[in-house]
């Protein structure tokens, strides 16, 4: 014997899938605004940090002062809030469809703040003969070898109090800096190292060869 259910039956269950469906994507909307903001909060929170170093550079020139002091300090907080915000950046793949995030906004500030931190440890290195050593790895999206390679500087960056890895995606065109950077060290495979600005190494690098060579940096 066939079942015949009422029109209405049918209708409430579409109603109540079209709800489910709605529901679902204003929290994924909710959950994407929630990320954005704290990103952005975290960056603004860093932009005033790094406005309020070179202040105070500007007035140590002036006045007088133990800058390199000043800056030691500064680069281990700055160190320490741009790790925290890289592992909050979301990706185009937690990403909810529709939703209005800019995530190239969002990539683009965390990319200057990565360089600007680059450039005051370079700064310490040549000024204050400072034993801190940055790393920069240049990746390529959605690739194999450059995964692999994240997870090793990952480790390393955990392991060493005096290594900082800035991490850059190499085709991000969004950025003319990044093109700067890579023309400068000539990046031209899908996973590169550059290490303190002395070492460069095209390719899969693993935990023991870059232990090595830290610790004749170091």
């Amino acid at each position: 014997m066939v079942v015949k259910y009422p029109k209405s039956a049918f209708i409430i269950s579409a109603i109540l899938t079209v709800a489910i469906f709605l529901t679902g994507v204003m929290l994924g909307w909710s959950l994407d605004s929630y990320k954005e903001n704290d990103v952005l909060n975290d960056l603004k929170f860093n932009e005033l940090d790094l406005q309020s170093y070179f202040l105070e550079q500007n007035l140590l020139n002036r006045y007088g002062g133990d800058a390199c002091k000043v800056l030691q300090s500064r680069i281990g907080h700055l160190r320490y809030t741009m790790y925290k915000i890289g592992s909050k950046l979301p990706t185009e793949k937690e990403k909810t469809l529709g939703s209005g995030m800019d995530l190239d906004y969002l990539k683009r500030k965390y990319t200057l703040s990565e360089i600007q931190l680059f450039l005051l440890i370079e700064e310490m290195r040549n000024k204050c003969n400072s034993n801190y050593i940055p790393i920069l790895f240049f990746y390529t999206k959605d690739n194999e070898e450059s995964r692999r390679q994240g997870y090793v500087l990952d480790l390393i960056d955990k392991k060493y109090d005096n290594v900082v890895v800035l991490s850059f995606d190499k085709d991000y065109i969004d950025e003319p800096l990044i093109n700067t950077l890579t023309s400068h060290y000539q990046i031209n495979s899908t996973s590169t190292i550059v290490i303190a600005e002395k070492i460069i190494k095209r390719g899969f690098v693993s935990v023991g060869e870059l232990r090595s060579i830290i610790e004749e940096l170091k």
